[in-house]
């Protein structure tokens, strides 16, 4: 497994949601050969706003 690069900041979701969620990330990324690229870390928001979004589709962070 090869590490790739670290991405931290701060993001806004574009679902279709009367309340926009700002949220902070701190993600890894990593190239293995069997896997290909693939990513862990975390996402840090209100719970209850997290709880809201995780049912939804089609939601995106844009960096911000």
């Amino acid at each position: 497994m090869r590490y790739l690069a670290g991405s931290l900041g701060a993001a806004c979701s574009n679902a279709t949601a009367k309340k926009s969620l700002r949220a902070s990330y701190d993600f890894d990324g990593f190239f293995k050969k069997s896997v290909g690229v693939t990513s862990c870390g975390e996402l840090r928001a209100p719970a209850a706003v997290l709880r809201e979004r995780v049912r939804r589709k089609n939601v995106q962070l844009l960096a911000g």
